[in-house]
């Protein structure tokens, strides 16, 4: 059997996956600094660059720098890992849930730190630098910081309603733990496959304008396992993997941009269409990953493997970082015009959020496994006592 399927351990693929999927969505607010264009479509400057530019973003290699595609891939994989986990552990359903909250909450709480400090001692020079490059990098740190608010936000504010101040990527956190949530719950129909499934199904009708079908559809993958023929014919699964990457590399053109001929997808469930199709290439991209240990190959290669473990920091730290050092690489670079800045000051940027990253990876995300395992374990233990007897979960027995 596929260790995807197994639950016996980490499944290295995914975790390359969830890498590169962090890489992605590095590139994309990258290049909203660097080379705004590429991602909005509309020329924040004139010229030929600025055409090439957004060619550059109407072709069909956008799941290269697409972060919303990355984001519907880490929601169809957090569901994948949430029913594996629900059905392999002995946790009781408290102590599921206290563990995940933990699991997400210390990194955030530590992340966001790092933006207030970077507010507090006036090194976020976004605003000034989006006078030079683009809107983006203005829209964000427009506040004088605050401890209370920052802890606020990232222990309770971002999992309520999405708050994200401090760090814009936390609009993710709250269908994040929501989805988790409702994945754990499902699972304590261990042996009652068909519930589960309509449970599934519930949840994704009842959400359906929104990411959280993605979880319900992770977790569907986990419970089926293989389907035998796209495993066996392995071009199939190639093909499969390929249609979900040009999907995701669907552009959100804003109002009055025209796409090219080889965008012909039709605008589906209103004016958030895109989100459904990116929704839809992830879920092909994972599904056929699943099924081909040719696709499977390079997501196991030391650099995925590398970016999966610093993916969770990587995602939360990078932004903090590109309205700091990459703004002030605006600055100060804007003498060699704006090809010159985009050529040095991004990939300095890029290199510089991936160290950061790996450093910071044992006491962020690394803080957050520990403190998560050590509190869940700790939480079941007094649950046991309260409960000597624990009821047996609903199904139980398989």
């Amino acid at each position: 059997m596929n260790d995807a399927f197994s639950g016996a351990r980490r499944v290295d693929y995914l975790d390359g996956l969830r890498g590169v999927a962090a890489l992605v969505v590095l590139l994309g607010h990258s290049l909203l600094v660097f080379v705004e264009p590429i991602i909005t479509l509309n020329p924040s400057f004139t010229g030929r660059l600025a055409g090439l530019a957004v060619a550059i973003g109407k072709s069909p290699f956008g799941f290269l720098w697409n972060g919303n595609s990355a984001v519907c891939i880490f929601f169809v994989l957090s569901g994948f890992v949430m029913a594996d986990f629900a059905r392999q552990t002995s946790l009781s359903f408290p102590a599921q849930i206290v563990r995940r909250y933990i699991r997400l909450a210390l990194p955030i709480l530590l992340s966001s730190s790092f933006a207030y400090l970077l507010l507090g001692f006036g090194l976020l020079r976004n605003t000034e630098a989006a006078q030079i490059s683009g809107g983006w990098l203005g829209l964000w740190y427009q506040f004088a910081p605050s401890w209370r608010t920052m802890a606020y936000e990232a222990l309770a504010g971002t999992f309520l309603n999405g708050s994200n101040a401090y760090n814009p990527n936390l609009w993710t956190m709250h269908p994040e733990l929501l989805g988790s949530f409702y994945i754990l719950a499902i699972g304590l129909f261990r042996r009652w496959g068909v519930l589960r499934l309509a449970l599934y199904l519930v949840m994704s009708l009842y959400y359906w304008n929104d990411y959280l079908p993605l979880f319900a559809i992770g977790a569907l993958l986990r419970d089926v396992g293989q389907v035998q023929p796209l495993s066996a014919r392995p071009s199939l699964s190639v093909a499969t993997f390929l249609i979900g990457c040009y999907i995701c590399s669907l552009p959100a053109a804003g109002p009055g941009v025209s796409l090219p001929w080889h965008w012909p997808l039709p605008v589906i469930f209103g004016a958030d269409s895109v989100r459904y199709w990116h929704s839809a290439g992830a879920v092909l991209i994972v599904f056929a990953l699943l099924h081909s240990p040719v696709l499977q190959r390079p997501f196991q290669s030391g650099y995925a493997q590398f970016l999966g473990r610093i993916s969770f920091t990587l995602y939360l730290m990078h932004i903090p970082l590109l309205c700091s050092l990459g703004a002030w690489l605006i600055i100060h670079l804007s003498s060699v015009g704006y090809l010159g800045t985009a050529l040095i000051g991004m990939p300095i940027s890029v290199m510089a959020c991936l160290l950061l990253s790996a450093i910071a990876t044992p006491a962020v995300d690394g803080l957050g496994i520990r403190s998560s395992r050590f509190v869940g374990a700790k939480l079941d233990g007094v649950i046991g006592l309260l409960m000597p007897v624990r009821v047996a979960t609903a199904g139980e027995g398989s």
